[in-house]
């Protein structure tokens, strides 16, 4: 099912094809945990099924949480990938990620039409954001804590809010003898 996914993707870009096509016989392995697209490459430029359990010549792998990060094109997913094999066809797979916000939205729009495929581009795109700033997000108070050090025992904490607390109730008491004392 995902090579066929692939190849309606890959239909809305004759060019990527064209590039793929020279790399006819090698196989791809692109790991998007838990999900794996494993093909060889046919003539055409389109993903088939191998027809036996092969080495692949190129295996990408990336964090499913970068997914929706290819909304916003190749440079951004690509921050996130580890690629291990053949360099040019890598590089041609890179091609790929030129127009893949693209074609989604296309493929999207033949099953929901126009404006829901619009919609849900948008929607994808501002989830992308929103995972990239959460990611941002966690890797700064992560840092922050590794400068810091560990973080407290929950009875220390516990200690020092009843310490707390304690010298607040002090302070009351002695501002209504102050108070008293003035009047």
């Amino acid at each position: 099912m995902l090579i066929e996914i692939f190849n309606r993707i890959l239909s809305h870009d004759p060019p990527a094809r064209e590039k793929l096509s020279v790399f006819a016989g090698k196989s791809i392995r692109i790991e998007l945990s838990p999900f794996v697209l494993e093909g060889e490459i046919n003539d055409r430029g389109f993903l088939v099924i191998p027809a036996a359990q092969i080495s692949p010549d190129l295996r990408i792998t990336m964090p499913l949480a970068s997914a929706p990060l290819a909304l916003f094109g190749k440079d951004r997913i690509t921050q996130e990938a580890r690629v291990e094999g053949n360099i040019a066809l890598a590089n041609a797979v890179n091609g790929l990620f030129e127009n893949l916000p693209l074609a989604i939205e296309q493929e999207t729009e033949n099953w929901l039409g126009p404006v829901i495929a619009h919609r849900l581009s948008v929607a994808g795109k501002g989830l992308a954001a929103a995972l990239s700033k959460l990611q941002s997000s966690v890797e700064r108070n992560a840092g922050q804590a590794l400068v810091r050090g560990p973080l407290p025992e929950a009875e220390t904490v516990r200690t020092f809010s009843y310490d707390v607390n304690g010298i607040a109730q002090r302070t009351e008491a002695l501002s209504q003898r102050i108070a008293r004392l003035g009047a």
